[in-house]
């Protein structure tokens, strides 16, 4: 079993608590942190699955961090990759734009080759609008700013279940 990379971006470090949480499941001898802001091509294609971890800025923006990221990786070759997404958003302050980010970054993936997986039902959450809305779901898993630690554990670790057959 090859390791996964967790590669995110944080600004104000729930995303990162996020991906730390991610990685505490999977095992630290499975699952690897890599922040964005150090990241390039060659981290990339280390990895055969990745989980990709974002928060949504204001007006459902991708945040400094990853639009940094995607202009140092403009021709990364995801074909074959399984690739699984987790974000952060703030559902209260933007209802029309909630994880609007996880849509952006399925969308690079899957246009550079990526098989995007781990789609998660929306009904828990209390939202208008969301790029991330794919056929009724989102593209991935939606953390709230609201959303207590606990919360953001079981939320983590139920999704995680459910991973388990997709990446194998």
């Amino acid at each position: 079993m090859s390791a996964i990379g967790i590669f995110y971006g944080t600004e104000t470090g729930r995303t990162e608590f996020a991906a730390k949480a991610v990685r505490d499941e999977l095992g630290a001898w499975r699952a690897h942190l890599v922040d964005v802001r150090e990241a390039g091509k060659w981290e990339v294609g280390r990895y055969q699955d990745l989980i990709l971890g974002v928060a949504t800025g204001a007006e459902g923006a991708l945040t400094r961090e990853w639009e940094r990221f995607l202009s140092r990786v403009p021709n990364a070759d995801l074909t074959g990759k399984r690739i699984a997404l987790f974000g952060m958003g703030d559902a209260e302050r933007y209802p029309d734009t909630f994880v609007n980010a996880l849509g952006k970054i399925a969308d690079w993936a899957a246009s550079h080759g990526a098989q995007i997986i781990g789609a998660t039902d929306p009904a828990d959450r209390s939202f208008r609008g969301s790029d991330a809305l794919r056929d009724g779901k989102l593209v991935g898993l939606a953390l709230d700013e609201a959303d207590r630690t606990s919360e953001i554990r079981t939320r983590i670790r139920d999704w995680l279940k459910a991973l388990a057959t997709e990446f194998g």
